[in-house]
């Protein structure tokens, strides 16, 4: 081992995301248990032998008080050295997705929830486009058929919504989970989650006006689903330089 560091308070810490920072460094976004009853989302950045660098815990829910939790699942670094991160936040009757922008010194430059007033809705991963937006991976519930759906939501670069959904699965019947979504080389979409039992792997292609559609030569409609008579679970997936896929 190169380097190994603990750190957090005197309740339960939970690092849940890590990304390598331009200068070598390392940031983590993840969940203190910071009192008897309430989780903060925790942001902790690192040099690169691991030595602490600053931290930002925050302890509120943006749209009632600070006594309700929050949690951070994500993490990337900003073309401008600072950072975005995704999670969930309760909002005092439901779940919503949770985006936050940070600069350089973890000040809160601005935040964002999303989703469905009476629906859970979680934020699991959050990605840059090249257009300087992001898109956020997750999955929503839906309190009509009662199941889960896999969704990916679109943010302009200042934190603006551009619902509706980039992708809302459609009910099958079935619980599904969107774990991880980035964007392809052809300026598409690759989502990786659960469907049922099932890994879950959908392909959108952009239609060149900010909208996507799946892509029909991904499969036979854009979307496939792998696995084995057991439970599985689809996490991540990175698009290969010969643009293939990897997933996990």
């Amino acid at each position: 081992d190169e380097g190994l560091n603990y750190w957090g308070g005197a309740y339960n810490d939970e690092g849940h995301a890590v990304v390598q920072t331009y200068d070598g460094g390392y940031a983590v976004a993840g969940t203190q248990y910071s009192s008897g009853t309430q989780y903060d989302l925790s942001l902790v950045t690192f040099n690169s032998s691991l030595v602490e660098q600053s931290s930002k815990v925050m302890d509120f829910a943006i749209l009632t008080n600070d006594s309700l939790p929050n949690y951070a699942s994500d993490i990337q670094q900003t073309p401008d050295g600072g950072y975005i991160s995704v999670g969930s936040t309760f909002n005092g009757t439901d779940y919503d997705a949770l985006v936050i922008k940070f600069n350089t010194s973890l000040d809160t430059v601005w935040t964002t929830s999303i989703g469905t007033e009476g629906s859970d809705d979680f934020g699991n991963s959050i990605g840059i486009m090249s257009s300087g937006n992001y898109i956020v991976c997750g999955t929503s519930y839906d309190a009509t058929n009662h199941d889960h759906d896999i969704t990916v939501w679109g943010l302009t670069s200042t934190g603006t919504s551009t619902s509706p959904p980039i992708y809302a699965e459609t009910n099958n019947g079935l619980h599904d989970y969107g774990n991880y979504a980035e964007q392809t080389s052809d300026g598409g979409i690759i989502i990786i989650g659960t469907q049922g039992d099932d890994i879950s792997l959908i392909k959108l292609i952009s239609d060149g006006d900010g909208t996507y559609s799946a892509d029909t030569g991904f499969s036979t409609d854009g979307f496939l689903t792998t696995g084995t008579a057991n439970n599985d679970e689809g996490v991540y997936v990175q698009q290969l330089y010969d643009g293939n896929y990897i997933i996990i």
